[in-house]
């Protein structure tokens, strides 16, 4: 059995921290708060990745547009087209064909012709409910996975921009090098080993092997430092992390309280305790 103790620190690293803790909580494992100290047993970061993103769908998924499709595909089957409610439907049918493009959804709709999805007009005021029930039955069907997707996002390291509005994880990780199963096993790799390297965290002191990637995983935060050399000293970048820090800045975004794109946190450092206190009653 092993343990690891996390301190507060700097305002983004304690939002990774009260977010790893959020997720810890959401999967009923237990942990020990001291003041601005937690320790936490390894053995919950078995099956991490599950709970991670589990934590993700349970609490965001009444923003996410799945949300609003199933609604409007609902509301839709049982709708009874007249000259009054025409420009609703008509409305709904296009945000439902306009969703089903997006990658989440565009490979699961592939056998369907989006395009039989005819809207109703004054002259003809059918709908294509066989078009609709399909759709309902492949969303339902799929809705872990499409959650999932929704929730990750992709952030376009080139635009700077999110390419999923609603997303909650890209907007603070770049979600390619999102790798939460291969990080818990370096967790467990990394605590009963010593270095010699002469290379410390950036972030914690503790001692690492070797400087790799960084910080850059982190959306608007870093640069990326295996391309922008400028950035640093000499030319030589020293910017790098424990796998253990790794860890928890990959939580930054369940710290966060995330709606529609716009994210809060706030920084309580003066106790977990409070901090976790604070940031339950904004949500």
């Amino acid at each position: 059995m092993k343990f690891i103790k996390l301190s507060l620190h700097d305002w983004l690293y304690n939002a990774g921290v009260i977010g790893l803790l959020n997720i810890l909580k959401h999967s009923n494992d237990e942990f020990d708060i001291n003041g601005q100290e937690v320790t936490i047993n390894t053995d919950s970061f078995e099956n991490f990745e599950e709970k991670y993103f589990k934590y993700f769908i349970d609490t965001y998924e009444k923003t996410m547009i799945y949300t609003k499709l199933v609604n409007k595909i609902e509301k839709l089957l049982n709708t009874q087209v007249e000259e009054s409610n025409l420009k609703e439907v008509t409305d709904d049918i296009d945000f439902i064909k306009s969703k089903m493009k997006n990658s989440a959804y565009k490979s699961l709709v592939d056998s369907i012709d989006l395009k039989k999805l005819v809207k109703p007009s004054k002259k003809d005021k059918s709908i294509s409910l066989d078009i609709l029930l399909e759709l309902k039955e492949i969303i339902l069907n799929n809705k872990k996975t499409i959650l999932k997707s929704e929730c990750i996002g992709y952030y376009d390291q080139k635009s700077k921009s999110s390419k999923a509005p609603n997303a909650i994880i890209d907007k603070y990780i770049n979600t390619n090098m999102l790798n939460i199963e291969s990080n818990t096993k370096e967790i467990i790799d990394y605590l009963p080993k010593k270095f010699n390297s002469g290379f410390c965290c950036f972030s914690c002191g503790r001692e690492i092997k070797k400087i790799e990637s960084g910080l850059s995983f982190l959306n608007r935060m870093f640069f990326d430092t295996s391309r922008k050399t400028s950035h640093v000293w000499n030319f030589v970048s020293d910017v790098e992390i424990c796998p253990i820090c790794k860890f928890v800045y990959y939580c930054v975004p369940a710290g966060f309280t995330t709606v529609y794109g716009k994210g809060i946190f706030i920084n309580a450092n003066y106790s977990i305790e409070e901090s976790q206190r604070i940031n339950t009653i904004i949500k």
